[in-house]
């Protein structure tokens, strides 16, 4: 099944990227983790789009999909899917 998979980094998390290495480790970790089918980045908005499949919606917890695939903490950042 494929799924929409959003994600965006809170103002704070987007500046801890942008003075570090960037975003390049954390979409090479994306990738490597979900092989998505397709990547779409929005920069201004400090945005991704994925279209990855999943057999079932518990292959989405097995692979870690949600706050733990970017370091996402409470209240930073958000992370959706939809079929």
């Amino acid at each position: 099944m494929l799924y929409l998979v959003e994600a965006h980094a809170s103002i704070e998390q987007g500046d801890r990227v942008d003075s570090g290495d960037g975003p390049g480790p954390i979409f090479a970790k994306i990738v490597e983790r979900f092989h998505p089918e397709a990547m779409y980045g929005n920069p201004t908005r400090r945005q991704v789009f994925l279209i990855v499949n999943l057999d079932t919606p518990d292959e989405s917890r097995h692979r870690g999909l949600g706050r733990d695939c970017i370091g996402r903490r409470e209240g930073q950042g958000d992370l959706r899917a939809r079929e």
